[in-house]
């Protein structure tokens, strides 16, 4: 092997690279770079001259490293850096159960391409054989992890906030092994799709054996090298979240000597970047103090103004003191009060109107549903957005919740086979005397299907992988709503989705008042498959899976939740990062316009 040319830390420092500010989150000392390369020069920087330190009393350095695309700039400025490798002894975080030395995503063999191919030889590199038998070669390996203290740590986050593959699921803080055989959860799995280590997630490895998080926190000294816009969710949690094993990172603020480095992309999230500024307009739907809230209560956010145009909507909160209201006329909110956001929770028929004012005076949009009420008024919304780069989105928080996450991982997991019909059942109470009475006024509401429907237009293409291709009938008609004849509270759709698959929707008003909310026809979704079945409803706490040839009905607990991601999607788009999003503009505006057209053809 012929040896890169070596060069000293201060030849590596690039000129533009000013020094860095250091922050502390406890013990956690964490510093933000400007680009990925000068983050991975710095990490590289400080591990070569602890490494040269300790060479200088001693003939044993003891490195553990981490194999991900993530060290890739920390490991190019590394291996050309000054460092007495021939006193170094190697140790890596992981390998996947059954993959050998040889295959191209092992973890081995990214070390012997990124590190081990570029240096002379070191006293000892200590790999984990993937392939070997598990119980034996987690004996084999803290043995060797055991031999002597470990010097340093070279570790990255995932985007799940799991240290090697210690993912939330299985990680301990306490754990009493040094190594152990781990299942990966599909976030840590998906993860390595996002990486471009595999082409997809049946791809990858189901299981691994990782260092545990004790092992790694044997290390005198940890340096952690985060970059990318995709950890930066993780990043904020490790920094500001609550400690604990739903986010393993956060256990880094208590380690005696850890450095988190960072580019800007993995920092965009953390407070001190440019605050959002949020203006509300409308108060007279209750949907709108869920987004109020959630906004009060980010340091990354804040409320610049809220108007309320209707004088009986201002009287109520004044007595409520729901929301600090600053204007009471909309056009001179826009001109007074400069903002990024509009945010929209008038009555459905004012909200379009609303829209298309915030969009040409410059302002990015977020609304309860339905963002509007007439194909008119959206294809302008969309015709302002597109031209302007204006973010849009919609509180379409359906997606958010347990029962329906957990239900998607199911369905796309491929268990209950191809996806051959869904129904939905969308009923909710009318509540006749406490639902808003704008409700019941001409113009005002817009129908059912907008109203309702938009949530299934939107989850259902979420949850099953196919896109809502055609609406092949619907029928909205009147039916409890006795007191306002022209309001139709009944709606029924049928669907097609692209794969073929059939839909059956209602979406209705006809739930009994006081259980409405709590019954399990508010938005029971039965999903069919070529190998089985799945069902659940939004406020379940299991999913019920039945494969083909079951014998018995299984009840699954709900996985997590992702309580306000509607408005996290929003933020990462309007940010720049529309990649990070699971609900986009073009999202909200695709699930609008089918429900707006569902809702034209019902009324024909």
């Amino acid at each position: 092997m012929t040896s890169p040319a070596r060069i000293s830390p201060k030849q590596a420092q690039p000129r533009h690279v000013a020094a860095m500010q250091s922050h502390y989150a406890e013990r956690l000392e964490y510093r933000i770079h400007p680009d990925r390369a000068a983050m991975g020069v710095a990490a590289a920087e400080r591990v070569a001259a602890a490494i040269g330190a300790i060479c200088a009393s001693r003939e044993n350095v003891r490195v553990i490293f981490a194999c991900a695309p993530s060290q890739d700039d920390f490991l190019a400025t590394l291996v050309r850096l000054d460092v007495d490798w021939s006193k170094v002894t190697i140790f890596h975080m992981d390998e996947y159960v059954g993959l050998d030395g040889q295959h191209p995503q092992s973890f081995r063999q990214y070390l012997q391409r990124s590190l081990l191919s570029k240096i002379p030889a070191p006293r000892a590199a200590h790999l984990i054989a993937g392939e070997a038998d598990p119980e034996a070669e987690c004996a084999r390996y803290s043995a060797l992890l055991a031999e002597a203290p470990i010097d340093l740590v070279c570790l990255g986050i995932g985007e799940n906030g799991h240290l090697a593959f210690n993912d939330p699921p299985v990680a301990d803080f306490e754990d009493p092994h040094l190594i152990k055989v781990v299942e990966l959860d599909e976030l840590c799995r998906q993860q390595q799709v996002n990486d471009g280590c595999f082409p997809e997630l049946s791809a990858v490895p189901t299981h691994a054996l990782t260092l545990t998080i004790p092992a790694l926190f044997r290390g005198q000294e940890l340096n952690c090298v985060v970059p990318g816009p995709r950890k930066a969710a993780a990043v904020r949690e490790t920094i500001y979240g609550p400690s604990g094993v739903a986010c393993p990172s956060t256990i880094l603020r208590r380690h005696i000597k850890a450095r988190l480095h960072l580019d800007r992309d993995s920092a965009v999230l953390l407070p001190g970047k440019k605050t959002v500024r949020f203006a509300f307009v409308g108060f007279r739907h209750g949907h709108i103090y869920d987004l109020l809230e959630r906004v009060a209560g980010r340091e990354d956010a804040a409320i610049v103004a809220c108007c309320e145009e209707d004088e009986a909507t201002r009287r109520s909160l004044a007595e409520t003191r729901r929301a600090a209201l600053t204007h009471t006329d909309f056009a001179t909110m826009l001109r007074e009060a400069p903002c990024d956001v509009v945010a929209i929770g008038d009555c459905y028929g004012h909200r379009g109107r609303l829209a298309i004012a915030a969009l040409q005076a410059g302002y990015s949009v977020l609304s309860d549903k339905p963002l509007c009420t007439s194909l008119e008024e959206l294809a302008e919304i969309e015709r302002l957005s597109a031209a302007n780069g204006l973010t849009v989105g919609l509180q379409l928080d359906s997606r958010d919740r347990p029962a329906l996450r957990s239900l998607r991982k199911v369905i796309r997991s491929g268990e209950i086979g191809e996806i051959c019909a869904v129904r939905v059942d969308g009923q909710h109470p009318l509540l006749v005397g406490s639902r808003p009475g704008w409700y019941f006024e001409p113009g005002l509401h817009g129908g059912t299907i907008n109203d309702i429907g938009v949530h299934a237009f939107d989850f259902l293409p979420w949850l099953t992988g196919s896109a809502w291709e055609t609406t092949v009938a619907a029928r909205s008609w009147n039916a409890k709503a006795r007191h306002a004849p022209h309001f139709e509270d009944c709606a029924q759709v049928v669907g097609k989705l692209a794969n073929g698959a059939g839909i059956l929707a209602d979406f209705s008003y006809l739930a009994p008042d006081g259980l409405g909310y709590q019954l399990p026809q508010y938005w029971r979704v039965t999903v069919h498959g070529t190998a089985g079945m799945a069902e659940t409803h939004l406020l379940a706490e299991e999913i019920t899976v039945i494969p083909d040839g079951a014998t018995t009905i299984e009840r699954r607990t709900c996985g997590p939740g992702r309580p306000g991601g509607y408005l996290e999607d929003f933020l990462y788009e309007l940010r720049g990062y529309p990649e990070l999003s699971e609900l986009t503009t073009a999202d909200c505006l695709r699930a609008t316009r089918l429900a707006l057209e569902a809702q034209a053809q019902a009324v024909r």
